[in-house]
């Protein structure tokens, strides 16, 4: 039993799994600065967007009493809640004088 068989390798070159990344590169450094990024724009975004709604509360407020609208414009939320809510106070205390004087 004496056979003799032919053994043929056929030898091909390694193909990277990933394309350009090399080993021990960090990319913590550089993602993580782009994520706070991204959500330090995000939430510039939203206090922005919550700026404009008291802001544009206050001015309906305001011009409902018939007075003129500030210019310049605050930027705090905290103070154009607390403006708000004096405007809602005074409008409130107009409109119980003026019912009280009707009746």
């Amino acid at each position: 039993m004496n056979e003799n068989y032919t053994l043929t390798v056929i030898e091909e070159i390694e193909t990277p799994l990933a394309g350009s990344m090399n080993p021990g590169t960090n990319y913590f450094v550089p993602s993580a600065i782009v994520i706070l990024i991204v959500a330090a724009l995000v939430a510039s975004l939203l206090y922005y967007l919550e700026c404009s709604k008291y802001q544009k509360r206050y001015g309906i407020l305001m011009a409902s009493q018939g007075q003129e609208v500030d210019s310049k414009k605050c930027w705090s939320i905290k103070r154009l809640k607390e403006m708000i809510m004096e405007e809602e106070a005074e409008a409130v205390d107009a409109f119980a004088d003026e019912e009280f004087r009707l009746s």
